[in-house]
């Protein structure tokens, strides 16, 4: 068994790729309960309603004197407004008291204030006398004091359904006291990487073996985007033992990407297994480098990605393929999303129809095309600092033109 018959006849434009996809994208609607501090970048599977009024009881907001605000209008530097002091309130109390006019009783942020209150003044604002405290500006009614809901309100909808939790998300919730929220369960993704010449990237290659960098490269890719690796295995290129091999994660996974065998030679069976036990969507995408890649659907629900076995390959259908089915489902960014503007240095040529990646490496004038280049070449990506993408109907660029590139070194 091989790739005949699923020849690349018809090379698929990225976008005619995306659209026959697209209707087995389906949204993952299982879900769990966790601790809101696990929360962060998860999506929220409910509506989350405000159980308590934040603050829940009027509060000074700042350190200094509770007072009348009206006491203190006039005051100046040159003429301040003494008031009595009372004492202070604490932390813990809750206080009854009633502060009349020409007194004033020293807080602390947080403190929970007496109705009668109707201003705090700051300690900068202010000179301890002692039982007096010096005043030397005004406040209004108002100023300084946090009031009942004021942040949020009892029963207000603080955050809806699907939202991904951010980490000022989480603080807010932890201030209403709310300790698990529901939300959907990460993508479970199965990957499978073939080559009879392939080994594990823990081990010493003899005899023309290589190091596998696809397996630990995507799982790495995959974490990033705030998935589960469920499945994880490299196998030869033997059509039976990969069938075996995917058919075993299905119960298990929402997508299966496997690498390698994707092309036209002797040892490429992953078109022909796709076909064999589910539906080849598309083999062959109009991409440079990157072409051999298959799209299908096992059991009508579980996409299926091949992925090409040269690394770089392997990037770039993932960030086509592979991170565009993630963002729907996590809405995280895949690992090309940070753009920016560079001038080119060198005339770069396109093939229309065709969607090429180019490296490039930045320098105090430019960037400069990085002239090694091939889907083998690692360090061509490595190396570089912008990728840049040119569209199936652009002829190239010139030297001079502004382009817009991904930026392949971020935090």
């Amino acid at each position: 068994m091989n790739n005949r018959g699923y020849g690349f006849a018809t090379l698929h434009t990225v976008a005619e790729a995306r659209s026959l996809l697209d209707p087995h994208i389906s949204k993952i609607s299982h879900t769990t309960q966790i601790s809101v501090d696990q929360a962060l970048h998860r999506h929220l599977a409910e509506d989350i309603l405000a159980p308590v009024d934040r603050p829940s009881s009027r509060r000074a907001a700042m350190d200094g004197y509770a007072i009348l605000a009206e006491d203190t209008y006039g005051a100046s530097e040159s003429h301040p407004v003494q008031l009595d002091v009372l004492g202070e309130l604490g932390l813990d109390q809750s206080s009854d008291l009633v502060l009349r006019s020409g007194k004033a009783v020293r807080v602390s942020t947080g403190v929970r204030l007496p109705d009668s209150v109707t201003g705090v003044i700051r300690f900068e604002d202010t000179e301890d006398l002692g039982d007096r405290v010096e005043i030397y500006t005004s406040v209004v009614v108002g100023k300084n004091i946090a009031e009942v809901g004021e942040d949020v309100q009892k029963g207000t909808l603080v955050f809806h359904k699907d939202t991904l939790i951010q980490p000022w998300d989480i603080a807010l919730l932890s201030s209403l006291n709310i300790t698990k929220i529901q939300v959907y369960n990460k993508p479970q993704v199965g990957i499978l990487s073939t080559g009879d010449e392939l080994i594990s990237f823990h081990s010493d290659p003899v005899n023309g073996q290589i190091n596998d960098a696809n397996l630990p490269a995507i799982t790495s890719w995959l974490h990033y985007q705030g998935c589960d690796v469920v499945y994880s295995k490299q196998v030869g290129d033997d059509p039976e033992v990969i069938k075996t091999n995917i058919k075993a994660m299905l119960t298990k996974v929402d997508l299966v990407i496997t690498t390698g065998g994707t092309a036209m030679g002797s040892r490429d069976f992953l078109a022909g297994v796709i076909g064999e036990i589910g539906t080849l969507l598309v083999h062959g995408i109009a991409i440079r480098p990157g072409k051999p890649v298959a799209l299908g659907v096992l059991e009508q629900r579980v996409p299926i990605i091949s992925l090409p076995g040269y690394p770089l390959a392997a990037l770039l259908n993932y960030h086509l393929f592979v991170s565009y089915i993630l963002e729907k489902w996590t809405q995280r960014r895949g690992l090309l999303s940070v753009k920016t503007t560079v001038t080119l240095k060198d005339k770069i040529a396109s093939k229309v129809g065709s969607r090429d990646f180019v490296r490039l490496k930045a320098d105090e004038d430019g960037a400069a095309l990085i002239r090694i280049s091939g889907a083998g070449i690692l360090s061509s990506l490595t190396n570089a600092d912008y990728l840049l993408e040119i569209p199936e109907d652009v002829e190239g660029y010139n030297a001079g033109a502004k382009v817009e590139v991904f930026t392949l070194r971020f935090l």
